[in-house]
């Protein structure tokens, strides 16, 4: 499946509708929660592939609706430095879960483009502990393209320490099927600085690597699948992959 224009208008389409959610606060302006975040990301993944990242992420709490986008400016081995795009929506449904929808486009300083989509229900356990069940798909236009599943959950372990697991399946155009398998905590070192950081295996590439529910999950992994990577020399090829993050959030 190749990376087209009707991609970029499906893309552009997440975005408008966005835009018109923010636009429709109106009576509820006054009720309405703005936050954010700038950071820095070092992540290793499958094969020891490298991507540094500078990134930004709004989210705008509504009754009935939540808003995020995020930018990160990337430098990875493979595809070289780019720009990466993401927006996102969440509805509440009966208290208790909120349908989440991400979608966003990987676009590099030169040929290479990817298109990418999350959806899939976050369900809060308790005051303290939530789990998200996703379905993933990532494309590019190098011919590459994934579908696969995710399963995320994140716990409050202390006022400032927060704990995360994820582990994701998925199969590629490339015939080979993936799995990934991470764990991570949240640190609030100060007031408004968050540090942060993931570790796991991935076999065969883990071509669909997870977050966290909520909106952080709209950075991580920074780049979705592997773009544009080769296949694995043999089949159960066992990589460990990490990530690092800093963070310094507003207001």
């Amino acid at each position: 499946m190749r990376f087209g224009a009707s991609h970029t208008r499906m893309a552009l389409g997440f975005s408008f509708a966005l835009g018109l959610a923010l636009g429709a606060i109106g009576d509820d302006a006054a009720a309405a929660t703005p936050s954010g975040a700038v950071g820095y990301t070092y992540y290793q993944g499958a094969a020891h592939n490298l991507t540094r990242a500078v990134t930004a992420e709004g989210t705008l709490a509504l009754p009935g609706l939540e808003c995020s986008l995020a930018a990160l400016r990337f430098d990875d081995d493979l595809i070289g430095p780019g720009v990466q795009l993401v927006a996102g929506l969440g509805v509440p449904v009966e208290g208790v879960a909120v349908l989440r929808a991400q979608g966003g486009s990987v676009m590099g300083d030169g040929d290479y483009r990817g298109w990418r989509l999350k959806l899939g229900p976050e369900v809060n356990l308790s005051r303290i502990a939530a789990v998200q069940a996703s379905y993933l798909h990532y494309e590019d236009n190098q011919d590459f393209h994934s579908d696969g599943v995710a399963l995320e959950s994140a716990a409050v372990l202390s006022p400032r320490l927060t704990g995360r697991l994820g582990a994701s399946y998925a199969a590629s155009s490339l015939d080979i099927n993936s799995t990934q398998a991470t764990s991570g905590v949240t640190w609030v070192a100060l007031p408004h600085v968050e540090l942060s950081g993931e570790a796991g295996v991935a076999r065969n590439g883990g071509v669909a690597p997870v977050g966290a529910p909520g909106p952080r999950s709209l950075l991580s992994p920074l780049l979705g699948p592997q773009p544009g990577a080769p296949a694995p020399a043999e089949a159960n090829d066992i990589s460990t992959i990490y990530q690092l993050n800093v963070r310094f959030t507003f207001p």
